[in-house]
């Protein structure tokens, strides 16, 4: 009963007209703003770590409000794209069949990696558009086992299959056994490892340890890694980020931390060219304990006064 509900919410809410989406944005960042406080805690602290925008100023504010109208918009596009992918527009889907097409003709598995930037969801969509083989994904089940059912139908929207995290040895075997048939195997990868254990690479310029689980499949199995993210560019409209970051016999010959380095670059690439459609809201790093130790030498760009892009044209793209 309760899921019946749930689904005919998120049909609702699937139906609400895109004019909407900029004050149901101001709406959730100004509860954000009042009820949030551990959450805001994280994203200034990030902001004021990575780019040297202390919490008070109209520079980290101006930001903080970006990224939170970015994830509702996101989270009423992705609804849109799984319930209704026509109601979507799509710009890079025919390079990305290119790319995965000549992936599945070498016949060996592919390592697709992204991050919670843009639309995350919606590159699961993107993909059974365009293989041939299957496309497994790994996910973290959710903490209430009552929404399982719930994800399992979003999951046969979106034509894909789940690997849930969870027993470590069966979780490895799955995916391991997912490569071994050709098939692709798709991981979010920016997310801190279990206790922060795994190769340390620089990402924005800090040491960070990443999940290893990408680059020891992709030396084990000669897998190549692809690198793909869904990023908007407007109200209904996306457009694919796709390319090999490595080729399945470099890989082999790579060491992990080596091959994470390239992942993690990539990412970082893409957060700096759409910097408040990722997910500042998360505790990355460890951070000092005050603002006064986080302020630090600002980023060049950052410098610039653009992050990636310029701050008008960033509130007109968020604002639609």
């Amino acid at each position: 009963m309760i899921i019946h509900l749930l689904w005919f919410l998120l049909w609702g809410l699937a139906l609400l007209p895109r004019r909407s989406y900029a004050s149901l944005s101001q709406l959730v960042f100004l509860v954000w703003r009042l009820f949030a406080r551990k959450n805001k805690q994280i994203l200034y602290g990030n902001i004021s770590y990575i780019w040297g925008y202390l919490p008070t100023t109209d520079r980290a504010k101006h930001f903080a409000r970006q990224v939170i109208s970015s994830q509702t918009e996101v989270f009423f596009d992705t609804l849109r794209g799984i319930l209704r992918p026509a109601s979507l527009k799509l710009q890079g889907l025919e390079e990305l069949g290119k790319l995965i097409t000549h992936a599945e003709t070498q016949g060996r598995g592919q390592i697709l990696i992204s991050a919670h930037v843009g639309s995350w969801e919606l590159v699961g969509k993107c993909m059974s558009m365009v293989r041939t083989k299957g496309f497994f994904v790994l996910a973290k089940p959710p903490r209430h086992r009552v929404f399982l059912p719930l994800m399992h139908k979003l999951r046969k929207q979106m034509n894909c299959d789940l690997i849930w995290t969870g027993d470590r040895e069966q979780v490895s075997q799955s995916m391991a056994t997912t490569l071994q048939r050709g098939d692709s195997l798709g991981l979010v990868m920016d997310q801190k490892p279990r206790n922060r254990q795994g190769p340390e690479v620089q990402f924005f310029d800090q040491p960070t340890p990443f999940v290893a689980g990408p680059a020891v499949l992709a030396r084990q199995h000669a897998c190549p890694i692809i690198g793909i993210f869904c990023l908007r560019i407007g109200p209904g409209h996306y457009r694919l980020e796709s390319r090999l970051l490595v080729q399945g016999e470099e890989a082999a010959g790579k060491s992990v931390v080596a091959l994470t380095q390239i992942c993690a670059r990539e990412i970082e690439r893409i957060i700096r060219q759409y910097p408040e459609q990722w997910c500042w809201n998360y505790k990355r790093w460890v951070l000092p304990s005050s603002p006064a130790e986080t302020e630090k030498k600002r980023d060049p760009v950052a410098d610039q006064n653009t992050m990636g892009m310029d701050y008008d044209t960033m509130s007109r793209e968020t604002q639609g």
